[in-house]
């Protein structure tokens, strides 16, 4: 890829296969189970630049288009999704598109993780999310791991 100085950025939500919104099964399934929060996507979404444009899409309510425009990809997971996530990843980097992981699984899992990203953020993404951009802004490319350098204040 490129520098670019302005990016589309697609933020996913992966779901499991049973209540995962396809387009052959476009509504949302009934389910008597915790729905995870897309909290942490929409904190990754706030950090991005205004320059660069954000989608999110949560597969849990709508399907996902893998031919959708962007340039960057970011996943964020949990161990229990790490299949789905590692498809989508595989799916999008055969497009050539730069995606990026996130969440607890390649935050303790960081070496498997990675062999299915372009970059892994480990840990929270303040400060590690706004370096992706910049590296793929200014190199087209970016660095395997990121670990946020600032500590949350509790």
């Amino acid at each position: 890829m490129k520098p670019r100085q302005f990016m589309k950025v697609l933020l996913i939500l992966p779901a499991g296969e049973n209540v995962r919104v396809t387009r052959d099964r476009p509504r949302v399934p009934k389910r008597a189970m915790l729905r995870f929060s897309v909290l942490p996507l929409t904190t990754v979404a706030a950090l991005t630049p205004p320059e660069h444009e954000v989608r999110i899409v949560d597969e849990n309510v709508e399907p996902l288009d893998f031919d959708t425009e962007c340039d960057v990809v970011g996943v964020t997971l949990m161990t229990a999704l790490a299949p789905r996530a590692y498809e989508i990843a595989k799916e999008f980097r055969a497009r050539g598109k730069i995606v990026v992981g996130g969440g607890f699984h390649p935050t303790l899992c960081s070496q498997e993780a990675a062999e299915h990203f372009d970059a892994i953020v480990a840990g929270d993404a303040e400060g590690a999310w706004e370096q992706v951009l910049r590296d793929i802004a200014a190199a087209g490319c970016v660095a395997a791991l990121l670990r946020s350098a600032e500590r949350g204040n509790l």
